[in-house]
């Protein structure tokens, strides 16, 4: 009578078992790994996936803010040089990249590395920050740049770090190639371009200059505030330049392309 009840016990411990086991199986079978970024740099992180995709890293964003004379400029109106000048400005694009956060002796770039060519067919893998500003953009964006304390300064290079950059391999979309940037194999890149009228006596005497700069400068400057950087959010600097104080003693009939970009290097702050 025991043995039968022994067997009976040991039957109904290997049904619920072999039930338990089942009912784990289908559980787990229904459970589906969940993607995401699980990088804590990234803005779009996700502490409940399961499989590493999808990362997008914070931007370093710049605003600018034109001004004259401390006032905000008007892209509609005529202004007056202490030489007499009367000009309009028309249009303004400036080529920059080596963006970089400082503070003592610490520099912070974009970790956004790509692999350029030159014309000489090496290889360089630098940072990829080249950005055109527009006068009247109000703001550019430097990609995956991840800012995790406090900087109290900012630099960035009008110009290429590196010259010998071969555009005509670059992707169509790139602002370096030659449909974006202007680039010729006899000049190279115009570092930056100006259009504006002048002889304004009236709305009918117009005479149209242009002015294309190729030199490289390096501006740093102290921010009025530092910058908290925060994991895994976007950075915001905002910079104003005045055009009064940079285009002052410039002839705009004959402008000189060496004290143009000396002067803009004091007027940006």
């Amino acid at each position: 009578m025991n043995i039968l009840k022994s067997r009976k016990s040991k039957g109904i411990l290997l049904r619920t078992a072999l039930l338990t086991g089942f009912c784990l199986s289908l559980l787990c079978g229904c459970h589906q790994a969940k993607e995401g970024c699980l990088d804590n740099n990234a803005v779009n992180y996700d502490v409940s996936a399961d499989r590493n995709c999808c990362c997008k890293y914070p931007k370093l964003t710049i605003n600018t803010t034109l001004k004259w004379s401390g006032t905000p400029f008007e892209w509609d109106s005529v202004y007056l040089l202490g030489s007499g000048q009367a000009f309009k400005l028309v249009d303004m694009n400036i080529l920059m990249n080596s963006f970089a956060l400082k503070r003592a002796n610490t520099r912070l770039r974009s970790d956004s590395i790509a692999r350029f060519t030159t014309t000489g067919g090496m290889d360089l893998n630098i940072p990829d920050d080249f950005t055109w500003w527009s006068g009247k953009q109000s703001a550019v964006s430097i990609p995956k740049f991840i800012v995790k304390s406090a900087y109290d300064s900012l630099a960035f290079q009008i110009g290429l770090s590196h010259p010998n950059i071969d555009p005509e391999v670059l992707d169509p979309s790139h602002p370096l190639h030659p449909d974006n940037s202007g680039w010729s194999s006899a000049l190279g890149f115009p570092v930056l371009s100006m259009k504006w009228l002048t002889g304004l006596h009236n709305e009918d005497t117009v005479g149209v200059r242009y002015t294309t700069i190729r030199e490289k400068e390096v501006i740093s400057m102290s921010l009025p505030r530092k910058i908290e950087g925060v994991i895994g959010q976007n950075t915001t600097v905002n910079i104003s330049l005045d055009l009064a104080k940079w285009l002052e003693h410039v002839d705009l009939q004959h402008p000189d392309s060496a004290e143009v970009l000396k002067r803009l290097k004091g007027a940006i702050e």
